[in-house]
């Protein structure tokens, strides 16, 4: 037996509210943009990158139409899939994340602010003093989509 592992996980901001569709036989799609972003230094001057990833929840729960919205800090975990369609006689490829878990995130310099869902107070991370966006991930909230048997922890063999 190969050991074969397809995990991601992204931490990003919406780029813009999710699309809710439906298939014929009646499941809902999530849809959303989650753009990440990096940052490196070059003689001394802060150079920035941003990567935009299409993220596919299967059968989102009802509370993610209305949450998912544009600006949104969330968690992301899944797995990549490529898949590809034709469109004009051309073929084309698309690699998604087919999200099992979408999580918002509550930024704890935004405590004022009415967060999506709270986290307890040790889901702060106060020793982060590297990054003063200090996230904190919700212990019971986000939406999860289909369950699917996968790989788990118990599986990697390290």
């Amino acid at each position: 037996m190969k050991l074969s592992l397809n995990q991601v996980t992204l931490g990003g901001n919406l780029g813009a509210d999710a699309e809710i569709t439906y298939m014929p036989n009646g499941d809902a799609k999530a849809q959303c943009n989650v753009a990440t972003t990096r940052s490196w230094q070059v003689d001394g001057q802060w150079q920035e990158a941003t990567d935009w990833h299409r993220v596919v929840l299967w059968r989102p729960s009802d509370y993610v139409q209305g949450h998912l919205q544009k600006g949104t800090p969330v968690l992301v975990e899944g797995r990549l899939q490529t898949r590809s369609y034709e469109k004009d006689g051309e073929k084309r490829y698309v690699t998604e994340v087919i999200a099992r878990k979408v999580q918002p995130l509550v930024e704890k310099d935004r405590a004022d602010e009415q967060p999506l869902v709270s986290a307890p107070k040790s889901y702060l991370d106060p020793g982060n003093t590297s990054n003063p966006r200090k996230l904190a991930v919700p212990q019971d909230g986000g939406w999860s989509g289909s369950t699917e048997t996968g790989i788990t922890d118990d599986d990697v063999p390290f």
